[in-house]
């Protein structure tokens, strides 16, 4: 049974329980339940009539006794000799929610409002019924009708119960007038409490508590109306209401009285009972803020602090409060006073939020501020490090915590600080300590200082090959250097420190090196040591690696125009397989496998096999498309699928929470696309324009393919010199950069080059 119905068999239980069963609702005349001897016979009316006034006595024993379903069978052959009666249909309404028969529970209710339609307690079932459907406006029509029922001056309880589910829906669907009034009727009833009290249900602070929330409620609504005054006039109701019994409260309600008087302009009339409030301390800082806002408002910035102090003294304890001060001290410019506190809540309290403060203070005092910031970090991490690297854990550790938490939000203040550590690198007096080089290389990567934080790593990487820092932090090191070295494209530097880390590592995972130093040889032009790169890393990888190493595998084994093998082993990933994912993974490395093998059909095959599972994959989208205009077929449908791709990686950018730094940025790789595909179609100037785009993002930059398509564009519209720069650029990515390996791309470029410089020649 649902929670839902469970509620309404309880509701209606009312109707029928202490009831003699003779005696029911039921519109039958009081003295044809007489035993008395009639001489006329009974008509077919009659006779259906006892029958079911019998079936339905019966059917209420068979519910008392929890023989649900056998109820609902004997009630239902009541109804069905007796549709007109109305208790019939009641009791099985009840029963069908009992047993989730949510329609046939919609329907009896109906056929009960169609013959009582002043029965207030079955438009209040069917009211909650109609909202469990989510038909909200059909279930505030159902109360009003209920609320509207003569009957309910004798039911208090679920007059106001009704009342109150009238208001709370018109609130939710924005009728806010309707719902002020129905509220207004619970308030009427809540302020005449002695029914309600009648047996001893509800005593009088319960009743106080319910009208004191109401008037809250009722305010909130004005107040969102814009209705001022009259939030004014509840707001007061309320802490009128609270004073006696809730006298905490009453201070509360003070603050939204204040909230009030803010937005309605009252900033003078706001203060007085914004005070009153503040006296009680609260710990949230809303308050405090509204404070200050208001107290701009009226041009007296220069109370703001000492207001703030005051209530610091009365409430010593508030560590929020006492930042907040700081904070406004610092925005006065009084930064010594700012300072000692900051310092104070920082040695007695280890806050992040004070170590921010000092951070900020620091940042002003230009260089010596830094180096104050930088002596202090090291001195805390550097003795509060275990033999192992880890933070202990005793009370002094806490500063360094902070510190962290303080610094890891600050990107300018670590900026100031690198160029500080790699000075002091290697010096005898002034040396940092290992935690604090590893820590400052940990957040160096988001300055793109990519010198310093190289530096830094190596510095910790030195520390670790002569056995001078704990092996805990080994693989972060390792991996910090390596990412550092990637977006640097140092592929020769890749290469010597995995070298390193196969020999010297201790506690790093042989895979991380054997993949890295794969690819980095690969795109050195190193094919034969890739190859054994990588099936290093497939003999050494733990099985959740394994799927991964096998596919660089394969693409390194294709580059190195090893196609047969490469096939091969991603056809038996295929076999071995199961989960989708993996099988997608592995069709897209087998599509590119066949497209360096130059089998283009089968390349696209694997793609059209993903799409069909997924036709809003991007990657394959984009792909397949792609394959298409590089041998200039299906150019329409080439351009609707890319198109499609670059719409798709939009939609996913751009929608939920997360927002990351290129949200705003297409992919460059899918621009390249389109813009080949349009420069197939003979619509260069929209193919020049998203070339050019791909072009000076972070991804086409680099890339030595979207300079080469720009270099055809420009040479179709005549433009050789800056056809031959383009080209030029894609040249020097290839050979000197070693973006990509050298491949067919990188013959034809040169081919072209060399053509373009005849033609010079010639003329």
């Amino acid at each position: 049974m649902s929670r839902f119905s469970q509620a309404c068999v309880a509701l209606l239980a009312l109707t029928f329980s202490g009831t003699p069963l003779v005696h029911a609702q039921f519109p039958f005349s009081s003295d044809r339940d007489l035993p008395r001897v009639d001489p006329r016979p009974q008509t077919r009316a009659e006779a259906r009539h006892a029958e079911a006034l019998t079936l339905y006595s019966v059917g209420l024993l068979h519910e008392r006794a929890n023989r649900l379903v056998q109820a609902v069978k004997t009630l239902e052959e009541a109804r069905d000799l007796d549709s007109d009666a109305a208790p019939i249909h009641k009791a099985l309404v009840s029963l069908y929610l009992a047993l989730d028969r949510g329609d046939d529970a919609l329907a009896a209710s109906k056929r009960v409002l169609d013959l009582t339609p002043g029965d207030a307690e079955s438009w209040y079932l069917y009211a909650r019924q109609l909202k469990a459907r989510d038909k909200t406006r059909a279930s505030v029509a159902a109360l009003i009708r209920g609320t509207a029922c003569p009957c309910l001056k004798d039911m208090p309880e679920l007059h106001m119960q009704m009342g109150f589910d009238l208001g709370v829906l018109c609130e939710s669907i924005k009728e806010d007038d309707k719902a002020l009034a129905a509220f207004k009727q619970v308030v009427t009833i809540l302020e005449n409490p002695e029914p309600l009290m009648e047996d001893g249900a509800a005593t009088r602070e319960d009743i106080d508590s319910q009208t004191c929330d109401l008037y809250e409620r009722m305010a909130k609504l004005c107040l969102r109306d814009k209705k001022f005054d009259e939030a004014t006039r509840y707001f007061a109701k309320a802490r009128d209401k609270a004073q006696d019994t809730q006298p905490g409260r009453a201070k509360r309600i003070c603050f939204n009285l204040a909230l009030v008087l803010h937005a309605k302009g009252d900033f003078a009339g706001a203060l007085k009972p914004l005070d009153e409030y503040l006296r009680s301390q609260p710990s949230d800082m809303e308050p405090y803020k509204l404070l200050i806002q208001i107290l701009g408002a009226l041009d007296r910035n220069k109370d703001v602090a000492p207001a703030l102090e005051g209530y610091s003294r009365a409430d010593a304890n508030n560590e929020s409060l006492k930042l907040l001060l700081a904070d406004e001290l610092f925005k006065a410019k009084e930064t010594k006073r700012a300072e000692d506190i900051y310092r104070d809540l920082a040695k007695n309290r280890s806050l992040p939020e004070a170590y921010k403060g000092l951070v900020k203070i620091a940042k002003g005092k230009g260089r010596s501020g830094a180096e104050a910031i930088l002596t202090e970090l090291d001195a805390t991490l550097g003795t509060n490090r275990d033999e192992d690297g880890e933070i202990r854990a005793e009370a002094d550790a806490l500063h360094a915590r902070a510190m962290i938490a303080a610094l890891r939000e600050d990107g300018e203040m670590v900026g100031q600080l690198l160029p500080i550590a790699v000075s002091r690198l290697g010096s005898r007096d002034n040396a940092l300590k290992p935690s604090t080089r590893y820590f400052l290389a940990a957040l160096a990567g988001r300055t793109k200082q990519l010198d310093n934080t190289e530096k830094l790593y190596r510095s910790c990487l030195d520390d670790l090959t002569q056995g001078n820092a704990p092996r805990a932090g080994e693989p972060e090191i390792y991996g910090g250097l390596l990412r550092v070295l990637w977006t640097g494209h140092k592929y020769a530097e890749i290469e010597k420190v995995c070298r390193i880390g196969l020999d010297k590592a201790q506690v790093t995972d042989r895979t991380m090196f054997q993949l890295d130093l794969a690819r980095a040889l690969m795109l050195q032009g190193k094919m034969k040591e890739a190859v054994a790169a990588a099936n290093a890393a497939v003999d050494v990888s733990r099985a959740e690696n394994l799927l991964l190493c096998r596919r660089s595998r394969a693409a390194i084994l294709a580059q190195a125009e090893q196609y047969e093998p490469a096939i091969a082993d991603c056809l038996a990933m295929l076999k071995e397989s199961t989960k989708e994912s993996d099988i997608r993974e592995i069709r897209y490395t087998l599509s590119n496998v066949y497209s360096l093998a130059k089998q283009m059909a089968k390349s696209e095959e694997q793609l059209e096999i993903i799409l069909k599972s997924d036709p809003d994959d991007a990657t394959a989208c984009n792909d397949l498309g792609y394959l298409w205009a590089d041998q200039n077929k299906n150019l329409p449908e080439a351009e609707k699928l890319i198109r499609k791709a670059l719409e798709l990686e939009r939609k996913q950018k751009t929608s939920g929470s997360l927002v990351t730094v290129d949200s705003d940025q297409d992919n460059a790789a899918y621009l390249d696309s389109l813009g080949w595909v349009l420069f197939r179609r003979g619509k260069l100037k929209e193919a020049r324009e998203l070339l050019e785009k791909a072009s000076v993002l972070d991804l086409g930059l680099d890339d030595p393919v979207v300079w080469d398509h720009l270099g055809d564009v420009y040479q179709r519209q005549n433009e050789t010199k800056r056809a031959t720069t383009a080209w030029k650029k894609a040249l020097d990515l290839y050979t000197v950069a070693h973006r990509r390996p050298k491949d067919d791309r990188f013959k034809e470029i040169q081919q072209k080059l060399k053509l373009v410089e005849q033609q010079s020649h010639a003329h």
